[in-house]
């Protein structure tokens, strides 16, 4: 599955995923043709300007003494990825669909990375209800550069938000539909 991601400039991954404190290396994110192993994510060879993993627990992992975490966060970036943005926490399918449109919404206006994570952390903050709780903007963090935005040429960015929206619509749709083995 790594493969097929080669030199894409964006990628958005909206699954489950499944962290393992203990082996690190079988830290994984379940995909429809299976599991994409932290193992595997490490071998590629990548040249992503933003990986964006919408799923529970991406940023977090064991702490190795001179390495940092070992996260599938972690593994974007060993694999060539400039920036992944990652929840440390599990997060909710609604909330984590807001959020994507948001920080989408933002990278299409010209902020930084850093910036959109800021902005759509924000916007969820201020904007009342349910969404506003904490849980549901503070698990994000943003690993690698943020001073960068994501110029790709010719893709429509105006359009960006909406497609994360039914990216995120469609793999909570498939995951309350076949619930995986945990």
């Amino acid at each position: 599955a790594v493969e097929a991601m080669g030199q894409a400039a964006v990628i958005h991954i909206a699954a489950h995923a499944v962290p393992d404190y203990e082996r690190e290396e079988r830290s994984r994110i379940l995909l429809e043709d299976g599991p994409l192993l932290l193992r595997e994510v490490g071998k590629a060879k990548l040249r992503s300007a933003l990986v964006t993993l919408s799923a529970c627990q991406t940023g977090a992992g064991r702490q190795v003494r001179g390495e940092g975490i070992q996260s599938l966060a972690n593994a974007f970036l060993a694999a060539g990825a400039e920036s992944v943005v990652a929840s440390r926490r599990p997060v909710n399918d609604a909330a984590a669909r807001n959020f994507m449109v948001q920080f989408y919404a933002a990278l299409a206006r010209g902020e930084t990375k850093a910036g959109a994570l800021r902005t759509a952390k924000r916007r969820l903050k201020e904007s009342g209800g349910e969404l506003a709780k904490e849980e549901h903007w503070e698990p994000w963090m943003l690993f690698g550069d943020g001073r960068s935005g994501v110029a790709v040429g010719g893709w429509p960015w105006r359009w960006a938000a909406w497609a994360a929206a039914l990216v995120a619509a469609v793999a909570a749709a498939i995951v309350r539909m076949v619930r995986p083995a945990r």
